[in-house]
């Protein structure tokens, strides 16, 4: 029997990237059926595969080697006892049919043999070769086919014990998947993983986060304010912020997309820490106990300080922890407001925030490599961007190229080194130029040295204002058609 796995199922069997599989398939290597891959397809590209890749058993082995009054404080680390149960219990179900059709199968094959074996004991010379040939072709085959089922019988055992570790979550119309681990809701896990699933308030009060359940089973875990009426659950309607999945599940809910998607909010968030360059000044905040910022990657977000003055400023943090915010502060914003930043705001002052803005967003619905092109500041918007880059972990590679100022040095550089030695699709340039005439050149020759075509790739600048038209054209230029390949974004200042 044939057996089906989604895209980001396979993925997470054979260890490497979603968009890898994408661009296989894609170039006529894997072929799908409905968007999923059968198993012994994915074994014929991926012939290697062992049960030690998975990052999900090192977890386990670390897991194991805590006490057991530890694990029980911990909601991160195993679904409760019910939802084990109820996942055990599936496959325990699956198992069972799984026998019952290899008995009725063997017994199938024990009544042929006979059968074959009178056939060819009746039959007359002319035909006899023919028999004899089909006999000998019929007895290889079971061999063949015992040692076939063999094959994938570790991915097997893998992929079911992924099942009971974590529930697959597949998001229609879009296609998106994601997983469920530990005892986390549908939307904190949707949102970890990058998916922008709707929500308000995240304390089941709003409502926002309706779902509707296609196939699968949830179950409430957190109390709810918020009633649903007797029509929605005969319907199938859930919160997605107060329930967990029980089992694989598929739901169906308009993602956030574009900025449109998303409505203007006004929060309150505490400056945790304050990190003052040369030319920016970094900071990270906490919102308050069920707060949230709703954002996409790469937007921005007006920002008002304890003293009243406000500037507009990029959101260099990932939507997937919408609860930590870092913005990172231009030198080239009003003067008051930088004024304030740089010399006298600190640790717990309250920031007010109204946004998300803008349209520099991550096309989520391309599996295409990516570039990320970052000058002083526009780093903000570009780190945002890649977090969620890696969050959905769609793109096959990533490499961000980054340039300052003459006077400055890079900042963050450690991080930008950190994501490219822990990650090997990831790649990272410090250009070591000028952000002038001159170092504009410098940048886009670099970049067409690396990579001789650009058209293969989804291109995202954050620059000045006054780089942006001749990096753009530059890009452009290089790249062929302007398609939605080349995204391009000022440094917020105002």
């Amino acid at each position: 029997m044939a057996r089906y796995l989604t895209l980001s199922k396979s993925a997470r069997l054979v260890g490497i990237k979603r968009g890898a599989l994408q661009k296989k398939i894609q170039a006529g290597e894997l072929i799908t059926f409905e968007g999923m891959l059968e198993l012994n397809e994915l074994l014929r590209v991926y012939p290697n595969v062992e049960v030690e890749d998975s990052a999900m058993i090192e977890r386990v082995d670390r897991f194991m080697e805590n006490a057991w009054t530890k694990v029980a404080q911990s909601n991160s680390i195993l679904p409760d006892a019910e939802t084990l149960l109820a996942r055990v219990s599936i496959l325990s179900q699956e198992l069972a049919v799984a026998k019952a059709e290899v008995i009725r199968y063997a017994a199938l094959v024990d009544e042929l043999k006979p059968r074959v074996a009178a056939l060819e004991a009746s039959v007359d010379e002319a035909s006899e070769e023919s028999v004899h040939s089909f006999k000998s072709w019929f007895l290889h085959a079971l061999e063949g086919r015992a040692a076939e089922i063999d094959l994938p019988a570790h991915l097997l055992a893998k992929e079911a014990f992924l099942r009971v570790m974590s529930a697959h979550v597949r998001v229609m119309p879009s296609g998106n998947e994601y997983f469920v681990e530990g005892q986390d809701s549908l939307l904190e896990a949707g949102l970890r993983s990058g998916v922008s699933l709707p929500y308000g308030c995240n304390n089941a009060s709003c409502g926002k986060c309706k779902v509707k359940l296609l196939s699968g089973k949830v179950r409430q875990v957190r109390d709810t304010g918020f009633q649903l009426t007797d029509a929605e659950v005969r319907d199938g309607i859930a919160l997605s912020c107060c329930c967990a999945a029980v089992t694989d599940v598929v739901l169906e809910v308009g993602e956030a997309i574009n900025s449109d998607d998303i409505s203007t909010q006004k929060i309150t968030a505490k400056i945790n820490k304050v990190s003052r360059l040369k030319d920016a000044v970094i900071v990270q905040a906490r919102l308050g106990d069920g707060d949230r910022l709703h954002f996409l990657a790469g937007q921005y977000a007006q920002v008002q300080l304890a003293d009243g003055s406000s500037a507009d400023c990029a959101i260099a943090s990932c939507p997937c922890d919408d609860r930590s915010l870092e913005f990172h502060l231009s030198s080239q914003s009003n003067p008051g407001f930088w004024r304030y930043a740089s010399e006298q705001m600190t640790a717990g002052e309250v920031l007010t925030i109204r946004g998300p803005k803008g349209d520099f967003v991550l096309n989520t619905g391309s599996s295409r490599s990516l570039i990320f092109i970052a000058i002083d500041t526009g780093f903000g918007a570009i780190k945002s961007l890649i977090e969620h880059a890696m969050a959905l972990d769609v793109a096959e590679t990533m490499h961000l190229y980054r340039a300052t100022s003459s006077s400055n040095d890079v900042y963050q550089d450690n991080l930008c080194r950190a994501w490219s030695d822990a990650l090997d699709e990831f790649k990272y340039t410090d250009l070591e130029v000028s952000s002038d005439e001159a170092g504009i050149n410098a940048i886009v020759d670099r970049i067409v040295e690396d990579y001789s075509s650009l058209a293969q790739h989804d291109i995202y600048l954050c620059a000045h204002k006054d780089q942006l038209q001749p990096l753009g054209l530059a890009l452009e230029k290089r790249a062929g058609a302007f398609d939605r390949r080349v995204s391009i974004e000022p440094i917020r200042v105002s």
